[in-house]
């Protein structure tokens, strides 16, 4: 492990209830994330009291804001992609919309306002055009790409550092919506 990179020390006991948990797993990552050390092995410890399952020696979020800022890599998103999102990306898409509208018209809400947080390129916003709309992207090309692409607003950043606005429905990017 890569101790001068910011790698938390193993976590050995249980954040629920504390008590000592087992090491059941060792992932092999090389450079995971473009955060750790090419050294980094993921370990996954279990609770064998109350069954929580969590990695023992997580990344520090100065590591993960980084590799989200600066060494994104999404499906489509580059500045060398050209054409279309991939079908499956934009079905998915689409099922999404879908859902959120249909369990949205079951309250009778019908929303003027979206945001997402991990919005990548902006494609999930695109499909609200008429709806006040703002994404979090700690990518910036992600965020020119929304921009130049789709018209989408973006705010180039974590979500932390975002001054909040209110919004009537907040998706999270790989589609969770509150």
């Amino acid at each position: 492990m890569d101790g001068g990179k910011g790698v938390a020390p193993l976590i050995k006991r249980c954040p629920i209830c504390e008590r000592a948990v087992e090491t059941v797993l060792s992932l092999p990552m090389r450079d995971l994330l473009g955060a750790g050390s090419r050294d980094y092995a993921q370990q996954v410890g279990i609770c064998r009291h109350c069954g929580f399952i969590f990695t023992q020696n997580p990344f520090s979020a100065e590591q993960l804001s980084n590799r989200y800022k600066k060494e994104s890599k999404f499906e489509f998103d580059s500045d060398a992609y050209l054409g279309e999102p991939p079908v499956k990306y934009r079905q998915r898409a689409e099922r999404q919309k879908h859902f959120i509208e249909e369990s949205l018209a079951l309250i009778d809400d019908d929303f003027s306002s979206m945001l997402e947080v991990g919005a990548a390129a902006g494609y999930n916003l695109s499909l609200y055009p008429n709806k006040r709309r703002m994404g979090i992207e700690p990518s910036e090309r992600n965020c020119r790409s929304a921009k130049k692409n789709y018209g989408v607003s973006m705010f180039p950043g974590m979500w932390q550092e975002y001054k909040k606005k209110q919004y009537e429905t907040i998706e999270m990017g790989g589609g969770k919506t509150i």
